[in-house]
């Protein structure tokens, strides 16, 4: 999965041509952002909270219905296949890159990429993470999704499909790479 940060000026005139789901984070005081609805967008979440990792009386910050609206959110339409995941907040190094970084470790296994080149807010990191935990949703994913599809489609084909990889863990993993593959 691929992850795009962008701040709010980004938003105005964004472009992706790939398939795509936009989690967008604003301050609670200030106006929506207006977003030209794309036809290869499959989503938009708005979320409204301060860019604070501890708590600050009269501040909104972020809280665990925030993060399971996000996952909620993600569950819903990554199986859509969804190649990209854009995130955006007021200035793009925070907010949205720590849900970029708790999506990606989450989804991808790595989050690596997040943290070299932006500085997530780590109370929305971590408290993504600990959600998706208590959700079933994590490391291995895309593991499960697939794990789940394939025990709704024809058993013989998926058994055929196994024994010739040698068991169902590395039949899995040929459709990740597959899956991989196909999105570069």
């Amino acid at each position: 999965m691929q992850f795009l940060i962008m701040n709010r000026d980004q938003m105005k005139d964004y472009k992706c041509d790939k398939t795509h789901i936009l989690i967008s984070i604003k301050d609670p005081d200030t106006s929506d952002i207006e977003i030209v609805k794309r036809e290869n967008c499959f989503g938009h979440l708005n979320l409204a909270f301060h860019d604070f990792d501890k708590v600050y009386k009269d501040y909104k910050i972020f809280s665990k219905e925030d993060a399971k609206r996000i996952l909620v959110f993600v569950r819903l339409t990554v199986p859509v296949k969804i190649e990209v995941i854009i995130c955006q907040c007021e200035a793009g190094i925070s907010r949205s890159a720590g849900v970029a970084g708790a999506l990606s470790k989450i989804i991808n296994g790595d989050d690596k990429a997040i943290f070299r080149h932006y500085l997530p807010n780590m109370l929305v990191y971590r408290t993504i993470l600990e959600e998706a935990y208590k959700m079933g949703m994590n490391d291995n994913y895309l593991e499960t999704i697939i794990e789940e599809d394939l025990a709704k489609v024809d058993k013989m084909e998926v058994k055929k499909h196994k024994n010739l990889l040698g068991s169902k863990k590395k039949y899995i993993k040929a459709i990740l790479e597959a899956l991989k593959n196909e999105l570069s």
